[in-house]
């Protein structure tokens, strides 16, 4: 209303939203696009850049109804002469967006559906905005009279804008040097900011409940494991509001996570606030390593739904350890021994000893077999029927699947081995305690399998921006035996392949940035004006980001992405009307700086459209703000400078690029004049 001085125009342009939105639905259908969530944030994120096409379209027709064509002329002129830069500002779209659907793992997943809406929302848009908002306008303004709303709004619309605007271009140009250094001292920020804030895959959603797995690798009573627990849970006073425990043999059949044994324990926590998390943690971490130095602690937040959905809430760091040659896993004492070195070197990482256990080691002895003469396999078969472990079958009814055992009278594994006989091949009862060891050893409770054979895993909870020198000095704690294999996954090894393919997808999208705006400037240096701006941009949101406390993730990169196609939009329609001005004779800083004059109301409004529809997610509550918080803060960062970017840099950029080709220019026409 205020920008447009009408009170007609916004409602055309907010017209354009549900005809987009519709239309693009049904192009969803036909290209078989469901509608989820992931789609439809897509649709929504693409609403900024939709509005813009609108903007662009409705000021431009005004702008020429002000200069004194008549309704009809001012709607086909104004609207073919920003067709062909609004083609291109689509094609840049496509171009930012579509190569991101090729990230791996859950990442491309999250941008495929994303991407290809915001593709389709554009191409609608651009639809729309060439042909049916031409059309609503020349209808609304046919009968040539104004409503009391335009009158209202031309009293209290904002004056004398362009010569404000005008003063601020004389500024920059009057210390021009200074403003160019300045720019490129933003744009090392942006690359010292992108190196040294912290990385991780999603945001980090507050918390005020917290899940405790305990494993007292003792075989303790379940009295005993109860009182334990208690202690655990009465310890922090009143930070814990409410506490929720599992003890003991637990088995559930649709949620294998609280499966447990008898020296297993699951407690669910709720804190006082989110605040007290991290303190319960930490108080918890040191009561049991105090009391029961022995047992495997795992404190972790407990998952929302979108954890549950995308894996979000995976451990920073997992060092498998194995064993090279024979593809098994470490003695207990190596493994021990490399413990003890990790909780030393990262006291705070909450590194458990691995789970261990009582067991009773049976070794047959295979001379002793062939003294004997019995076969192997009857020995074997002779020792799990007498153990109650062979298992002969399944017996299924209804969702209950109930093992089969042939077993005989439950005996202690000494007597069996003392009076149980086996037959060899003639027949003859030989005594088993003649051919089997018993043993008793203690070892792993469980062990984990994974592409390279046998390993176990020691679960890190570290926080770092360089994961590389990380494992490096992980790796050389395993000492020098080089039989010993430590191989990584985690949280921080996904999310460092992943910023490794977006580093390389964006790579290609800039290369086809360039060949667009290549190919709509008729120019080779062109382009890089424009796409000099994403940088500095870029710097602008993660400033932001940092002072807000936040990290680089995959919600912060969908903003930094919407926030530079919407930006550049503006600079590629800028760097156009300049061209078209210099095509119709003015000369090099005329045409800059009407050409500025008359793009500086939609970059105005698109900026804050932008900025404002965003910021009430800065201060909002709950799960799905606290998602959207990154994608919001570098919306608002990189939109807030980059306004200041495409009306003032834009422009200078441009000029110092195309200032000697006019000198030269002039210095021809005046040898002419001589001669």
């Amino acid at each position: 209303f205020f920008f447009l001085k009408d009170g007609k125009s916004p409602l055309i342009i907010g017209f354009s939203i549900p005809a987009t939105l519709v239309i693009s639905l049904l192009f969803f259908y036909l290209t078989g696009l469901s509608i989820n969530i992931i789609s439809l944030a897509g649709l929504i994120l693409g609403i900024g850049m939709m509005i813009d096409n609108s903007i662009v379209i409705i000021e431009n027709i005004t702008q020429w109804i002000d200069r004194g064509l008549s309704l009809i002329e001012a709607c086909v002129r104004g609207t073919n002469e920003v067709i062909t830069p609004l083609i291109s500002s689509v094609l840049v779209t496509c171009a930012v967006f579509i190569p991101l659907i090729f990230l791996s793992g859950i990442s491309g997943a999250l941008f495929y559906d994303q991407a290809i809406a915001i593709v389709i929302g554009q191409g609608v848009s651009l639809l729309v905005g060439i042909t049916l908002l031409p059309t609503v306008y020349y209808l609304f303004y046919r009968n040539g009279k104004e409503g009391w709303l335009t009158r209202l709004v031309k009293k209290i619309s904002l004056k004398r804008i362009e010569e404000k605007y005008e003063g601020g271009m004389n500024f920059f140009f009057r210390y021009r040097r200074a403003t160019m250094i300045t720019f490129g001292l933003i744009i090392l920020l942006m690359v010292w900011l992108f190196i040294t804030l912290e990385k991780e895959r999603f945001p980090d959603i507050r918390q005020d409940e917290l899940v405790v797995s305990v494993d007292w690798n003792e075989n303790i009573g379940l009295e005993e494991n109860l009182g334990r627990i208690r202690q655990m849970t009465e310890s922090p006073g009143a930070l814990v509001l409410q506490s929720n425990s599992f003890i003991g043999e637990q088995q559930f059949l649709f949620n294998r996570d609280y499966d447990l044994s008898y020296t297993q324990a699951k407690v669910y926590i709720k804190a006082k606030d989110y605040r007290a998390q991290e303190t319960l943690g930490e108080e918890f971490y040191g009561f049991l390593a105090e009391r029961w130095p022995g047992a495997t602690v795992s404190i972790a937040a407990q998952q929302n739904i979108f954890e549950k959905i995308f894996s979000a809430s995976e451990v920073p760091l997992v060092a498998e350890v194995s064993l090279m040659k024979e593809k098994e896993v470490p003695p207990v004492e190596v493994m021990t021994r490399i413990v003890a070195r990790m909780q030393e070197q990262w006291p705070g990482a909450g590194i458990s000893n691995p789970s261990l256990e009582d067991k009773i080691l049976l070794r047959i002895d295979p001379d002793r077999l062939l003294l004997y003469d019995v076969e192997p396999m009857t020995l074997y078969n002779t020792l799990k029927a007498s153990l109650n472990r062979y298992n002969i079958g399944q017996l299924r009814a209804s969702y209950e699947i109930l093992p089969i055992v042939l077993s005989g009278k439950e005996e202690k594994v000494g007597d069996i081995i003392a009076t149980a006989n086996v037959s060899n091949k003639t027949g003859q009862p030989v005594p088993v305690r003649e051919l089997v060891r018993i043993q008793r050893i203690h070892d792993y409770k469980t062990i984990r399998g994974g592409m390279n054979g046998e390993y176990v895993p020691v679960y890190m909870n570290v926080e770092t921006n360089r994961p590389a020198e990380l494992t490096r000095r992980i790796r050389s704690l395993a000492g020098p035996d080089q039989n010993l294999n430590v191989s990584f996954s985690g949280s921080l090894i996904t999310g460092q392949k992943m910023f490794r393919e977006l580093a390389i997808i964006l790579m290609v999208a800039l290369m086809l940035l360039y060949f667009i705006l290549a190919a709509q400037f008729e120019s080779l240096t062109q382009p890089f004006i424009v796409l000099l701006e994403i940088p500095i941009d870029i710097a602008g949101a993660l400033l932001l980001v940092l002072i807000w406390g936040g990290t680089i993730n995959i919600i912060t990169m969908i903003g930094l992405i919407v926030m530079s196609g919407v930006i550049i939009n503006d600079s590629i329609l800028k760097v156009d009307t300049i061209n078209n001005l210099r095509a119709e004779g003015l000369g090099l800083k005329e045409a800059i700086y009407q050409g500025g004059s008359r793009r500086l109301k939609p970059i105005i409004m698109v900026a804050m459209a932008s900025i404002f529809s965003t910021l009430p997610i800065l201060f909002s509550q709950g799960m799905g703000s606290e998602l959207q918080r990154p994608m919001a803060l570098a919306l608002i960062g990189g939109m807030s400078l980059g306004t200041v970017v495409s009306l003032f840099f834009i422009p200078l950029a441009y000029w110092y690029i195309y200032r000697g080709r006019e000198r030269r220019a002039m210095g021809m026409g005046h040898k002419g004049v001589e001669v």
